[in-house]
């Protein structure tokens, strides 16, 4: 399995990662993992997709930026204390998105998950190299949401509240997965 992550940090600090080793049961090196900054969404895609050589199949990808919103609100941020979107840089919400919707034309089977770093940095000990910078680390956090996502994970779940049909999803079908327990 590969999955890829992204955390859109603004222009020339667009992180991208390449998972290729499961990252709950190995400690992972550079041979494992590929990770980059580019300037934006699609030059972060086009960047997997080298990194791919064009022959591989991408499952999932995490994003590290919204992907979906609440006419009243995303509950999921305030059960995790999170900002509001509000306080996020507009580039960086539309770049998510950007990329999300790059990722689908290209992988029409891609299955998508919003990711939140912050809340997955315990999971850093398995990654045995060092980071270029934050937006490359945060990456790689969420491709480690995209690994639970396509694997199900028992001690992960799905937080999209799917009883709620208030749900707007402008690049279609995404998920957001995330530890059963953040604390």
């Amino acid at each position: 399995m590969i999955v890829a992550g992204f955390d859109p940090g603004g222009r020339d600090n667009f992180g991208w990662c390449v998972l290729r080793t499961n990252p709950f049961d190995f400690a992972l090196s550079a041979q494992d993992v590929a990770v980059g900054t580019t300037e934006h969404a699609i030059s972060a895609r086009d960047a997997i997709i080298e990194e791919l050589d064009g022959k591989t199949f991408l499952e999932g990808a995490g994003i590290d930026a919204p992907l979906f919103w609440q006419p009243s609100g995303r509950e999921i941020d305030r059960e995790l204390h999170a900002l509001h979107l509000n306080s996020l840089r507009g580039g960086c919400l539309v770049q998510g998105l950007l990329v999300g919707r790059a990722l689908k034309a290209t992988f029409p089977k891609i299955r998508l998950t919003e990711a939140y770093p912050a809340r997955l940095t315990n999971y850093l000990e398995n990654f045995q190299m060092a980071w270029g910078n934050e937006h490359e680390r945060d990456a790689c956090l969420a491709a480690i949401a995209a690994w639970a996502m396509i694997e199900r994970r028992e001690d992960w779940r799905n937080r999209i509240p799917v009883e709620n049909n208030a749900i707007w999803m402008p690049i279609g079908e995404v998920e957001y997965w995330l530890p059963n327990n953040l604390d």
